[in-house]
């Protein structure tokens, strides 16, 4: 059984602390016994730690609004695709649906005090002092680019933690790809309510690889830029933005030119 006040001790253990600006991803299930009150209580223990002066964001990811002809779990018949692409709700930030992100980014984007990044797929839900500055202004091209909250993230150099999660989960990663300029752009869009009416609007994306992600996690780690911590079994790494991005961006970039030799 693990109480708020465990986990209030736990985080300060382990170096949150008050002011701390964090991108949290999550999986309460690798803790061991049951966290009472569950994410609601996750959350609260984050925040008051955290307090006022700090800032906690997560990614929503409503992947569901996006063009399903590149769906894959399931995959869309190709007679079925125009079908599919004109039943898909708009979308609304407050009642779409995440899929795989978790109970604590459920638990987070229903809050009176969060602020959501208006984008169809790659939003970002955020509470405390940089909410509005990291969701204002979301890109519809390049969700994860240099007009995005990840940009934000990366300037005031946010503490990534991964509880119980590992660094193909780490989105702070898609902000390297972006910049390196050597990741493929394709085609996808969303339903999304315009004077009215609802359609489907085209964009551009960039292409990820996220078996890289767990490359890169392990090359952090390697110059001690990950510090690994446990509580009650769940296996936590925390790291920071900038250098993060930077030493994946060049990974990749160097990369890219080994390519074209």
């Amino acid at each position: 059984m693990i109480l708020k006040s465990d986990l209030i001790e736990e985080f300060k253990r382990i170096g949150i602390k008050k002011g701390d600006n964090l991108l949290i991803h999550s999986s309460l299930s690798k803790f061991k016994g049951f966290i009472v009150g569950g994410a609601q209580v996750f959350t609260d223990a984050l925040l008051e730690v955290i307090g006022e002066e700090g800032t906690l964001v997560v990614p929503i990811q409503f992947s569901t609004n996006s063009e399903p002809s590149l769906f894959e779990n399931p995959p869309v018949d190709f007679a079925d695709i125009k079908k599919v692409r004109e039943n898909i709700p708009f979308f609304d930030k407050n009642n779409n649906e995440s899929f795989y992100m978790g109970v604590v980014v459920e638990n987070i984007r229903r809050r009176k005090n969060v602020v959501i990044s208006n984008h169809p797929t790659f939003a970002f839900a955020a509470i405390g002092k940089y909410s509005s500055v990291l969701c204002n202004n979301h890109s519809f091209d390049f969700g994860f680019g240099d007009n995005s909250p990840l940009k934000r993230i990366y300037d005031l150099n946010f503490k990534n933690i991964l509880f119980g999660v590992n660094y193909d989960n780490a989105t702070i990663f898609h902000l390297a790809e972006k910049r390196s300029g050597t990741c493929p752009i394709y085609v996808d869009g969303s339903n999304i309510k315009l004077n009215g009416d609802k359609i489907f609007f085209n964009r551009l994306e960039v292409e990820s690889d996220t078996d890289l992600f767990l490359e890169i996690g392990l090359t952090l780690e390697k110059l001690n830029l990950v510090k690994k911590e446990v509580i009650a079994e769940c296996e936590i790494k925390i790291f920071n933005s900038k250098p993060a991005v930077d030493i994946f961006q060049k990974y990749l970039e160097d990369r890219f030119k080994i390519y074209m030799l």
